[in-house]
C-alpha cells in the first residue's frame, strides 16, 4: 500500500492525540527531514486539521478535518489497524464507480489480494443506481466505492454485494447506536426511509480461472449537512 508523508505525520499526531509530539521524534521514526514534515504539517493544516505548534514542544493535534481527506482517514485507518485499506478522496468526480473501473482496467495484474481500494468523493455529478437511474449524490453525503480482488464461486457472487450493506448497518449501529434495516437487494433503510445504497459489479480475471475474480461496490450514504 501507498503510504505519503501527510498520511505518516497525520497518523502519529492522532495516536498522540491531545498531547505534543517533536517534529524531531516524527522525523526520525519516519526516517525524514524536519523541513518535510514541517512541510506535511503545513499541508495538513490547509485541509483544515486543527494543529497547534509550540516552540520547543512540537505539535498537537486538537482536531481532525470536517472532510474525508486521505491523511486524516488514513490516520483513523492506521490506528484502528487497518492498514490493508487504500484510500483516495476527491473533491468532485463524475462517479466514483468509474474510478473503480478505470483502476481495476489499468492495475488489473497489480491489484493486491487482502488490500481494499476505496475512492471516495464529496460529490458525484453523474452517479447512477440500479437500472441506470440517476443517483443524486449532493454535497454533504458520503460516496464512495470499492475494489477487492477475491477468490469466490460466481454462484456466490451475490453474497459480495450483502456482505457490503451488512458491514454498513453494522458499523453504524456500533459507531452510533442507530438500528438500520437492509431492503433487498441494496437499500440501506432508517424508518421506512432509504438513507443508503449499494450495488456491485464483478469483474471476471484476465489470467486465471473463473472464480478468481475483481469486485467494485459502489455505496452512497446521504444526511443533511
Amino acid at each position: 500500500m501507498r503510504i505519503k508523508t501527510t498520511d505518516y505525520v497525520a497518523w502519529k499526531l492522532y495516536e498522540n492525540s491531545g498531547h505534543f509530539t517533536s517534529g524531531n521524534d516524527i522525523a526520525l521514526k519516519l526516517d525524514i527531514s524536519r523541513t518535510a514534515v514541517k512541510k506535511a504539517i503545513d499541508s495538513l493544516i490547509n485541509m483544515g486539521f486543527s494543529i497547534e505548534t509550540r516552540q520547543g514542544r512540537g505539535y498537537r493535534l486538537n482536531g481532525l478535518p470536517d472532510r474525508p481527506f486521505r491523511p486524516a482517514v488514513m490516520a483513523v485507518l492506521l490506528k484502528e489497524g487497518y492498514g490493508q485499506i487504500d484510500y483516495e478522496f476527491y473533491e468532485v468526480v463524475d462517479t466514483t464507480m468509474r474510478l473503480a473501473v478505470d483502476f481495476i482496467n489499468r492495475y488489473r495484474f497489480d491489484i493486491r489480494e487482502k488490500t481494499l481500494y476505496v475512492f471516495a468523493a464529496g460529490e458525484q455529478t453523474h452517479a447512477s443506481g440500479r437500472f441506470a437511474r440517476d443517483w443524486y449524490s449532493p454535497e454533504g453525503g458520503i460516496w464512495f466505492s470499492g475494489v477487492a480482488r477475491c477468490f469466490i464461486p460466481a454462484h456466490y457472487s451475490g453474497l459480495f454485494s450483502l456482505g457490503a450493506a451488512l458491514a454498513i448497518i453494522k458499523m453504524i449501529k456500533t459507531r452510533y447506536g442507530i438500528d438500520l434495516m437492509l431492503k433487498w437487494p441494496n437499500d440501506i433503510m432508517y424508518k421506512d426511509k432509504k438513507i443508503a445504497g449499494k450495488k456491485n459489479r464483478r469483474h471476471p480475471s484476465w489470467r486465471s480461472n473463473r472464480d478468481r475474480c475483481y469486485y467494485s461496490c459502489d455505496n452512497g450514504c446521504w444526511h443533511k449537512p
